[in-house]
């Protein structure tokens, strides 16, 4: 690297850290879950989080058997992140939500990620697509295997 992008470089991330300091002052940081200043989930928040409890389950599809892994426990904690993530405007949460699901997709080791669709609606309302900023933020790349379906009532 030639030291013209070497300083570059530097300026960049002096200014980003200029950035950074400069929202905090205006939005701080506090732990989603309970609120302490200077980070996006606290070690104790995330020692919670962390708690051994996934599942694993067998569906039955007319195409043959599929397992199916849930590496963390759903408790309150980790749906409450999701919920603020998606429906808040908690984008800070992606960093930290995209890796509990790449360390959960090293513990599988095989298969792939699905992610429920987000009705037409719900991509509306946020304007954007959680789980495709996920997937990016866990270094995946989504496949869209599920599809949204309309309503029926029999």
């Amino acid at each position: 690297m030639s030291a013209g992008a070497r300083c570059h470089t530097l300026e960049m991330t002096n200014m980003s850290q200029l950035l950074a300091a400069l929202l905090d002052l205006v939005v701080p940081r506090v732990c989603a879950l309970c609120g302490e200043l200077d980070v996006v989930v606290c070690e104790s928040c995330d020692t919670r989080i962390r708690e051994p409890g996934g599942v694993e389950r067998m569906l039955e599809l007319p195409e043959g058997p599929v397992v199916v892994h849930s590496a963390l426990a759903a408790g309150p904690e980790i749906l409450r992140l999701i919920t603020l993530f998606k429906d808040t405007g908690r984008s800070d949460l992606a960093t930290y939500l995209g890796g509990l699901l790449r360390e959960a997709g090293r513990q599988i080791r095989t298969g792939i990620v699905v992610s429920v669709p987000q009705s037409r609606r719900a991509y509306r309302r946020r304007g954007w697509d959680p789980a495709q900023t996920l997937a990016r933020a866990a270094g995946f790349s989504l496949e869209r295997v599920l599809d949204v379906q309309a309503r029926h009532i029999d």
